[in-house]
Order: C-alpha cells, then sequence, then structure tokens
C-alpha cells in the first residue's frame, strides 16, 4: 500500500488551489476600474483659447503717461500661477516697441491678466499688438489648478488696434467728483440720533486710491456753528467715496444736514487715479438742507422723543 501511487481524482484534487488562485489573478487583473471621462479629463493639459486687450484708455484712445495696459489670457480650464509669468505686447512696429507686460492677476480662475504701465518713451500711433508665443514662464509656473499639469504656452497674437494708441507725452485726465449724495439714513424717522452716522458718498469719474486723512464739510442748521468734518470712511480702489461724522453734543438740525461744495480737502492725505496715480481734482457741487436728514443729539433713542433742555439739568 504504501509503495501506490495516488489515484488520479486525488492528485487533481491537490492541485485545485494552485488553479483556484490562478483564475483569481486573472479575474482580478479583468476587473480593474476603467478611469472614467472624469478621471481623464482631469489630466487634460491647459492651453489658451483666447487673447483680448482688456483694458480701456482713460480718455479716448490713446493710453498716456501712467495708465496701464492690460492684456488678458483666457485658458481651458482653471490654473494656478506661481512667480512671474509674463506677455510681449508690441507698439509701433520696431524692436524698440515691443515691451513685456508682466502677469497682473487671475490665478485660480481660467483668465491670467497681464499688465504694463505706459513709461516715456512708449509711443505707438497705430496701437498696441500681442505677439503670438510669446508667454513665458520667466521662472515662474502655470499649472492645471485640477492636475497640476504644465499649461501649454502657445498662443495666438493681436494686431495693432487703434482703439488702443500709446502717447507717453499726454498727462491723463485728473480724475474727477461726479456725484454728491448723503448715502446714509437715520435708525428711525428722518432725524439722527446721538451716537448714530451721517454717511456721505462722492462719487468719481474713476476708480481712485486714497492715503492719509481726506474730508468733506456738512452743514447743519445754518450758522458757522454748524459746519463740521466729515471724514474719510471708505472706497480707496473704487470710484465712490464715503466720508462719516457721528452725531456728538450739541450737533444740532432742524432743517436737515447739508454738504458744503468744494469743501473736500486732502488734509495731509492724498486722493489719486488708481490707474494713473494722477491727482484727483478735488471741486465738487453741494447739496441743499434735506429735512429727511435732520438731526438731534438729545435723542439717545430712536423712539425716544427730543429732551428740551430747562436750564435746570
Amino acid at each position: 500500500m504504501n509503495g501506490r501511487r495516488p489515484c488520479a481524482p486525488v492528485a487533481s484534487l491537490r492541485r485545485l488551489p494552485a488553479l483556484l488562485l490562478a483564475i483569481v489573478a486573472v479575474l482580478a487583473a479583468v476587473l480593474v476600474p476603467i478611469p472614467g471621462p472624469e478621471a481623464a479629463a482631469s489630466q487634460d493639459v491647459p492651453s489658451l483659447s483666447g487673447v483680448e486687450v482688456s483694458s480701456t484708455p482713460a480718455s479716448g484712445d490713446t493710453y498716456a503717461l501712467g495708465e496701464t495696459i492690460r492684456v488678458t489670457l483666457a485658458f481651458s480650464e482653471p490654473v494656478d500661477v506661481t512667480g512671474f509669468p509674463r506677455l510681449k505686447i508690441d507698439m509701433d512696429p520696431a524692436a524698440w516697441g515691443e515691451k513685456w507686460a508682466a502677469y497682473d492677476s487671475g490665478s485660480g480662475t481660467s483668465s491670467l491678466t497681464f499688465a504694463h504701465t505706459v513709461v516715456e518713451p512708449n509711443y505707438s500711433t497705430q496701437g498696441i499688438a500681442v505677439l503670438a508665443d510669446t508667454l513665458e514662464l520667466n521662472g515662474g509656473t502655470i499649472r492645471s489648478a485640477a492636475s497640476n499639469t504644465d499649461a501649454v504656452l502657445s498662443h495666438s497674437g493681436l494686431d495693432h488696434d487703434a482703439d488702443h494708441k500709446v502717447n507717453w507725452r499726454l498727462a491723463p485726465p485728473a480724475p474727477s467728483v461726479s456725484g454728491v449724495e448723503v448715502s446714509s439714513t437715520p435708525a428711525s424717522g428722518d432725524t439722527y440720533a446721538l451716537g448714530e452716522t451721517i454717511r456721505v458718498t462722492l462719487a468719481f469719474s474713476e476708480p481712485v486710491d486714497v492715503t492719509g486723512f481726506p474730508r468733506l464739510k456738512i452743514d447743519m442748521d445754518p450758522a458757522a456753528w454748524g459746519e463740521k468734518w466729515a471724514a474719510y470712511d471708505s472706497g480707496s480702489g473704487t470710484s465712490s467715496l464715503t466720508f462719516a461724522h457721528t452725531v456728538v453734543e450739541p450737533n444740532y438740525s432742524t432743517q436737515g444736514i447739508a454738504v458744503l461744495a468744494d469743501t473736500l480737502e486732502l488734509n495731509g492725505g492724498t486722493i489719486r487715479s488708481a490707474a494713473s496715480n494722477t491727482d484727483a481734482a478735488l471741486s465738487h457741487s453741494g447739496l441743499d438742507h434735506d429735512a429727511d436728514h435732520k438731526v438731534n443729539w438729545q435723542r439717545t433713542e430712536p423712539n425716544r422723543a427730543p429732551v428740551v433742555n430747562t436750564g435746570t439739568q
């Protein structure tokens, strides 16, 4: 008995585990998930789909000294930017007319903006052009925000455009005040109470940057003692600046507040064009006394009747 070979069925059973392992291996290879469209899309390489000059001259069709020319590149998907990529623009066709526009904004989106500020001797009677295939990383990166894949840098150009001429000899127009309004309202009714803030907003012809403490004069009942300064409050970088005055004793006006014309002053600060750094013109219209904006410092709560000072308090 000990010398007999195992019968065929027994030998087959002993080989069964190895056979099962082989089958499992084949099935695992077959059933490996195939990346779907979304996974494949995440590996797409960002490419440029559009080029445009996205700025306009402050006046007419010509950028003046200190104004900024902006070019926007549209990508096929959102991209992240590091460092200082740049793009070449051209003024009148000549080697000296080629200038670099530096990366300005847009990281995390599908539109990147590049900027060049007009300096001496920038000049172009034919308007600026964007030179094809001049986007370069300049030591930085432009990569897919989804997959971190490097973007393709090739792109089309734009011909010289007479709507975007350049003349460094031109002085940019000064920002000017185009509107005045009382932009606050009393908490209750038509009268500001003690501690409430009166706000006046000046609209400018273009966005302006503010430094320091400019101020604007308002007037309560017509009398010298009714004139008060409203201090700069907010709006730098936009075309609307707001000035504020908080009601304190003895602020009082039965006729409502007025805004006095041509009283905006820098008070040691600056108000300048955000585009060209040109000082703003400070002249402006005023507003008459407005009965919807009365003032009574003796009113300490919105629904409380005014307290009459009898001299005994």
